[in-house]
């Protein structure tokens, strides 16, 4: 899903087959897929003010099947008038939200119960591969023998909810043979299932996938995008009959292309010194921690989506990010620590009442404009909070005192957001911004770890055997 690519055929709407116009799919990871066609759906050459259509019906020279899905107009026109002239096509435009390669489907028709799909750098986190290096004798390495073992390592299966489940599955292509040989290569493909019991819908299976993404992400401590993104489900299937063991095979998946989001892709594979975590760190408690992560998700979406957004656009920084990861940090403690309010509820509603009553009315509108967050926490509170609770090893190391810290971080918020020109000689900037900023996603990422199982034990030990992604 990270090539370039163009579909040149015959496209239609699922209600007028029979009237079809020949146009150009262009497709571009960045930048999504584009639809040139020559003429109009309707076949009125001077039509304007096409509609935008859930789906667009292909079917591209070489006979494949294409669904565009959520299509929007974006030009139509173009047609000269010449007296005593046949009139030409127009040419009108669409933006494609995604392409689904396989099939001709209707929008009732998008229900599936199986999504693969492999991301960048994947493997690298999962650390399996089937790879067995005999290196013990070294004799038979001085005669310029090598032996080298490959066996197939086995699936990894998890339970996600009561109907949707998930699976690291690695499959391999094995080299052929010849009479002569000059290399023989094993290639390794790993990929994230995720299997209904239930068809689902293509967005809420885009969903669950993104909620994955979001996971590797942190783990990586870096954006990843997907390579490859397929769709099936069990009545696209056929049984083969005793003779092959009654074993049922797909007959058709569908790969699935859209806009992947952030920088421009980086090749840069991942080590494992530059990971958050790895899948090692875990495996024996991965069910637990990504069915807590599953449901974290629903709870700290808005400041998930702020932070993620820091690692997409990574090789960016400016004051909206340092903003944007102070706001991250304030939903988290908000939504996670309700608790940490001034007062116990009762005694608050108490004193409200207390005040409206001893007070002059002409007070009252200005109480009341109050009250609604007279008692929620200070940014000071919540930061005070989030350093006392999250703090870690790998913080004692990068920042020298914790009150400084959480100061200049409360400061510069206020600053950026009100810009006071009586506070601007007081706060960071430029590069001493960037490196107050760097602590405070370390935090975040931390008591995501700490509420999601992670345990302070196992985090410590993550930081302290060399974890040198945020440098």
């Amino acid at each position: 899903m990270n090539e370039t690519f163009e579909l040149k055929g015959q496209w239609c709407l699922p209600s007028n087959p029979k009237n079809a116009a020949y146009g150009i799919a262009k497709f571009d990871p960045y930048d999504g897929c584009t639809l040139e066609l020559l003429g109009t759906f309707s076949g009125d050459l001077f039509e304007h003010n096409s509609p935008d259509q859930d789906i667009i019906w292909g079917v591209t020279h070489d006979s494949k099947s294409i669904t565009l899905y959520k299509c929007f107009v974006t030009f139509q026109g173009g047609t000269s008038l010449k007296k005593g002239q046949s009139t030409g096509n127009p040419i009108t435009k669409y933006y494609a939200n995604f392409i689904f390669e396989g099939a001709l489907l209707q929008k009732e028709e998008m229900l599936f119960d199986k999504l693969s799909v492999e991301f960048f750098n994947l493997a690298q986190w999962l650390g399996s591969d089937g790879f067995i290096y005999d290196t013990s004798n070294v004799d038979r390495i001085k005669k310029r023998e090598y032996l080298l073992h490959y066996k197939l390592p086995e699936p990894i299966n998890f339970s996600i909810s009561s109907t949707l489940s998930g699976c690291f599955n690695i499959t391999s292509k094995m080299p052929g043979w010849s009479r002569y040989n000059e290399s023989q290569t094993i290639s390794q493909l790993t990929e994230l299932n995720l299997e209904s019991k239930i068809e689902l819908k293509f967005e809420d299976f885009l969903e669950e996938m993104r909620k994955f993404q979001n996971f590797l992400t942190l783990a990586l401590y870096s954006g990843t995008y997907p390579l490859r993104i397929t769709l099936s489900r069990k009545g696209l299937e056929t049984d083969l009959g005793p003779e092959f063991g009654d074993q049922r095979f797909s007959l058709k998946k569908i790969n699935v292309y859209c806009k992947s989001i952030g920088d421009k892709k980086s090749d840069n594979v991942k080590h494992h010194f530059q990971m958050l975590f790895e899948y090692s760190h875990i495996k024996d408690i991965f069910q637990d921690v990504y069915q807590k992560w599953n449901s974290l998700h629903i709870r700290l979406e808005p400041a998930f989506n702020i932070l993620f957004e820091q690692f997409y656009n990574s090789h960016r920084f400016s004051e909206n990010s340092f903003l944007n990861l102070a706001q991250a940090i304030e939903t988290f403690h908000s939504r996670m620590h309700e608790s940490t309010n001034k007062m116990p509820k009762e005694a608050y509603e108490k004193m409200k009442l207390h005040l409206i009553e001893v007070s002059s009315p002409e007070y009252h509108k200005w109480l009341n404009d109050i009250f609604p967050f007279g008692n929620m926490p200070t940014l000071q509170q919540r930061l005070d909070y989030m350093v006392d609770n999250y703090w870690n090893s790998l913080m004692d190391k990068i920042v020298v005192d914790k009150k400084e810290f959480t100061k200049n971080i409360k400061k510069s918020r206020n600053y950026y957001t009100h810009y006071a020109l009586s506070e601007e000689k007081k706060v960071h900037k430029g590069f001493e911004l960037y490196d107050l900023a760097q602590p405070l996603k370390i935090i975040l990422c931390i008591a995501i770890l700490r509420n999601i199982g992670f345990s302070k034990e196992l985090i410590d030990s993550i930081f302290e055997n060399g974890f040198i992604g945020f440098r």
